[in-house]
């Protein structure tokens, strides 16, 4: 067995050895080194809380607690128009659809004091625009916001069917109560100085389906007026109208028979 190439063999293992924990300590400390840099990079990130939508908000639509949640994201990805507080945003509306887990921003929300008639009609309601005058509309007292009461006056009509004539007496009845007034005219009513503009022509109401067919009828077939109710006033009374015979009585009339 030959010595020399014994000892020869086992030094160059010593230096292979060596050099193999040279390298894995370098390594050892690139990688310390490369994490500990993510980390600090992680740390230093700012993050900020924003509203975005918990489900897809309809073009139009009221914003309800229910359709917004606030999360956390880096700052640098935060949208200069959006919200950081629900409180903003809730009971406001959207002029476009905003998808689910998008940021809701100023620039999608309707300006509240630029909506349209059709964003102030309530749930299940439409609105009816009716012709009016100053007695008619309380001599213009009727603001938007108000309750009336809608008086209809129908005179006395003849109506013949097959061998029978049905006589419908002159009366007044009130169609419908405690109904809201969405507008008045295009705009209010405003004195300048002792000149006044001209009164509105139409009144806008606020009724389901069935009363605004009520409301056709009554104005195509008699005259209409409308009792302002007072504030706080919701209470609806049974009425059957009221008849002329009831207030003047026969007194001054001639009957003639044929």
């Amino acid at each position: 067995m030959n010595i020399q190439g014994v000892v020869r063999v086992e030094g160059v293992n010593k230096k292979i050895i060596f050099l193999a924990l040279i390298l894995s300590l370098f390594t050892s400390l690139f990688i310390y080194s490369y994490i500990n840099r993510l980390t600090k990079t992680g740390s230093s990130a700012e993050f900020v809380k924003i509203c975005v939508a918990a489900k897809t908000i309809p073009a139009r639509v009221m914003i309800t607690a229910a359709d917004v949640k606030v999360i956390e994201i880096e700052k640098k990805y935060v949208h200069q128009g959006a919200f950081q507080n629900k409180a903003e945003i809730i009971g406001k509306r959207v002029k476009e659809s905003v998808l689910e887990g998008e940021q809701i921003l100023k620039a999608r929300l309707a300006n509240q004091d630029k909506l349209s008639l059709s964003y102030t009609i309530p749930e299940g309601k439409r609105a009816i625009s009716i012709n009016v005058n100053e007695s008619s509309i309380v001599g213009n007292f009727v603001r938007p916001g108000d309750f009336v009461d809608i008086i209809a006056t129908f005179e006395k009509e003849e109506v013949k069917e097959a061998d029978k004539k049905i006589v419908y007496p002159k009366m007044s009845k009130i169609v419908l109560q405690n109904v809201w007034v969405l507008g008045i005219g295009q705009e209010d009513y405003i004195a300048e100085g002792d000149k006044k503009k001209e009164i509105p022509k139409t009144i806008t109401l606020a009724v389901n389906k069935d009363d605004a067919e009520k409301i056709v009828l009554a104005s195509e077939i008699g005259a209409i007026r409308l009792a302002l109710r007072p504030v706080g006033d919701t209470e609806e009374v049974q009425s059957d109208g009221i008849l002329r015979e009831e207030i003047t009585g026969n007194k001054g009339s001639i009957t003639v028979t044929n």
